[in-house]
């Protein structure tokens, strides 16, 4: 089912500052309910360089998110709501089936189609190994896990399938623009590089972007269709550009690997690819940060000096 959105048009009625960071504060016309936005992100969404000024007016579009219970606002397309007519030839956004034509399709094997894979790959291991596949097939607790098991245990690696859970190669993210904290409503971005910058630091791995932390796929089709980029190429290009700008390295930029997928049910997510680094990536140039069964953290100390000794 398609995550509820609205879109309602709101003024700016003044600036606070919060924690160092400027926020912009909205007065929604409707229900008079008062938001705020870093100016960050509306730089991010609108207008190359805007002059971003009390009493501008935006048209914000919200997206509830139901594993967190909240509302999450950016702005809609174009800087003033002037400009965002919807027969506007400078009207921003990825439309839809620009989305969709650059997507892989994500179909992962059915469990009718992994059985009779098994089926006939019984025919060529050792009646242990047999026995040892049936129990799989026995003790798996869903469809799902039944797919996962024997996938596994039949070597097929190169099957493109979501993994079960999070570990020390796998990170969630539900947004690619916003923080999973409701109360912050700052750029994702650096979260999402922070991760891939940890698992570069250790043994690699994949961050999904457009998942929630029990792995189902939420989707990022609204965020990007709703951004201030024109095209795929462009959203792909500026993320390029931010993990340069935040590890400052051209060859950990040039081997992460990004994909979109969509589902038959319309969902897409960004999976993103990262070797080890044979050299040590640091976010903003100081900050050492690794993956480990517990998330991603930051080094220091004699942790940080052990952790150089031995890379």
């Amino acid at each position: 089912m398609k995550n509820p959105s609205i879109k309602t048009k709101a003024k700016i009625t003044a600036f606070r500052i919060n924690n160092g960071q400027r926020y912009a504060v909205f007065q929604l016309e409707k229900n008079q309910k008062q938001i705020q936005i870093p100016e960050e992100l509306l730089k991010t969404y609108a207008h190359p360089s805007p002059e971003i000024k009390v009493e501008d007016e935006y048209y914000l579009v919200g997206f509830f998110n139901p594993e967190r219970g909240a509302w999450y606002f950016c702005p809609d397309l174009q800087h003033h709501p002037k400009k965002c007519d919807a027969n506007s030839s400078t009207q921003r956004g990825i439309s839809q089936d620009e989305l969709y034509r650059a997507c892989k399709p994500y179909s992962p094997p059915s469990p009718e189609q992994v059985m009779r894979d098994f089926s006939i790959y019984s025919q060529t291991i050792s009646p242990e190994q047999r026995v040892l596949g049936l129990q799989i097939v026995a003790s798996s607790k869903s469809n799902d896990d039944l797919v996962r098991n024997l996938t596994v245990f039949m070597g097929k690696e190169d099957l493109d399938m979501i993994p079960e859970s999070e570990s020390d190669t796998i990170e969630f993210k539900s947004s690619i623009f916003h923080s999973a904290n409701p109360k912050d409503q700052s750029s994702n971005h650096q979260v999402i590089i922070s991760a891939m910058v940890g698992l570069a630091n250790k043994r690699g791995g994949k961050v999904f972007v457009g998942l929630n932390n029990h792995g189902e796929i939420v989707g990022i089709e609204n965020e990007l269709q709703a951004s201030k980029f024109n095209t795929v190429g462009d959203f792909l290009n500026d993320l390029k550009n931010r993990i340069f700008q935040l590890t400052n390295s051209h060859r950990f930029m040039s081997s992460v690997s990004l994909e979109l997928f969509k589902t038959d049910q319309g969902k897409v997510f960004l999976q993103i690819s990262v070797p080890k680094s044979p050299e040590i990536i640091l976010l903003r140039g100081s900050i050492l940060l690794v993956r480990d069964s517990a998330g991603t953290r930051q080094l220091k100390n004699h942790d940080l000096i052990n952790f150089i000794k031995q890379y």
